[in-house]
């Protein structure tokens, strides 16, 4: 087990939202990072260090399922829950074929999302989690 805290990478266009979701995750013992797009995520390089994603669908630029689709490709095993003002049957058909762990439209409460978080986390083989940064 790694002796520091999982990563949540947080993807929202919504400041108020990112906000509200950093401190519930530091709350519950993770660190968090914050981006205003996922253009933003890519070019910080998270990739490589964050145990979980939470995207918005929604976002300017790459949207959350294009974000969805190029994890898949660099690194399938990194899960991913995505959050939505706009609920509609098509937008959470696409998001289950994404292969996302979780789908919560907004607002949601927060301990269903640290249920999900945890719950990811807990199943990802040690062998794909990312490197520690010490």
């Amino acid at each position: 087990m790694p002796d520091h805290p999982p990563i949540v990478a947080v993807i929202d266009d919504d400041e108020s939202m990112c906000q509200a979701l950093s401190r519930l995750l530091r709350v519950a013992g993770y660190e968090v990072r914050t981006y205003f797009s996922a253009e933003a995520f890519f070019d910080e390089s998270a990739l490589e260090r964050a145990n979980f994603v939470v995207a918005d669908i929604q976002l300017r630029g790459m949207s959350g399922f294009d974000l969805q689709e190029r994890l898949r490709r660099e690194r399938p095993a990194l899960p991913v829950a995505f959050i939505t003002a706009h609920d509609e049957a098509e937008t959470r058909a696409q998001a289950s074929a994404s292969g996302c762990v979780a789908y919560f439209r907004k607002p949601f409460p927060g301990k269903l999302l640290l249920k999900a978080i945890a719950k990811a986390i807990a199943s990802i083989p040690e062998s794909t989690h990312p490197i520690s940064e010490q």
